[in-house]
């Protein structure tokens, strides 16, 4: 299952006779390196006609932000993407459940 999540995250890139894939995690790139690289290697080559391609890997980790989970810490991140959300909570008086 983690073969098709990375296969179907991928866009590559092709620069002269290299092509680019950026992973989103160590795991990731190995998973690729042991699993995938060279089948998709050989279906390159057979692509594009050539036998001097090679593949380049290279991978950014992800911060993951913890979601708010209640009204109050949902209302408080939204407020920080919009401060006149107060003044809207304000005006009309509304409370948070």
């Amino acid at each position: 299952m983690q073969i098709c999540a990375i296969v179907n995250e991928i866009n590559p890139i092709k620069k002269e006779d290299e092509i680019c894939f950026e992973l989103h995690a160590q795991t990731q790139k190995n998973c690729f390196e042991k699993e995938i690289k060279m089948q998709i290697l050989q279906k390159f080559k057979q692509a594009f006609q050539v036998e001097t391609i090679s593949i380049h890997i290279s991978y950014k980790e992800e911060s993951h932000e913890v979601k708010p989970s209640s009204s109050a810490d949902k209302f408080e991140y939204l407020l920080k993407q919009n401060p006149y959300l107060q003044d809207l909570k304000d005006t009309f008086n509304l409370e948070l459940e």
